[in-house]
C-alpha cells in the first residue's frame, strides 16, 4: 500500500489586512488582489478617494508579510456599515512586490513568466 500525502486546499480569499491612517487603523478583509492593488472590506470607514493609507497584510499559504503605501481609488458602501475599498499600491519595495506576485502566481491569477 502506498501512502499519499494529504494536501489541503486553502482558499486564497478573504484574508485579514490592516488599513492604517495617520491616527487610526482599520481591520479589514481582502477579497481580491491584483498586481495593481486590492479590494478590502472594512467596518465604519470614512475614507474618501484620493486619501493615502498604509496597508499591512500577510498572504495566505506563502505567509509573505507586506507593508506598503496605497491610495484609495473607490469607496463602495455596503450593508451594516461595511465599506468596500479599492486601493492601488504606491511605493512598493521590490521584495514586497515579489511576495504579491508569488501569491498571485500560486493562486493561478497570474501566469509564471
Amino acid at each position: 500500500m502506498s501512502k499519499q500525502a494529504v494536501v489541503k486546499k486553502v482558499k486564497p480569499y478573504p484574508f485579514p489586512a490592516q488599513v492604517k491612517l495617520e491616527t487610526t487603523a482599520l481591520a479589514g478583509s481582502v477579497t481580491k488582489m491584483t498586481q495593481q492593488g486590492l479590494l478590502v472590506e472594512v467596518h465604519g470607514s470614512s475614507l474618501q478617494p484620493g486619501e493615502k493609507v498604509e496597508l499591512q497584510f500577510v498572504t495566505p499559504v506563502l505567509h509573505g508579510a507586506v507593508t506598503t503605501a496605497a491610495v484609495v481609488v473607490k469607496v463602495t458602501s455596503q450593508l451594516k456599515g461595511i465599506s468596500l475599498l479599492e486601493l492601488h499600491f504606491r511605493s512598493q519595495t521590490p521584495e514586497h512586490m515579489a511576495r504579491i506576485n508569488d501569491f498571485l502566481i500560486h493562486t493561478g491569477q497570474v501566469r509564471r513568466s
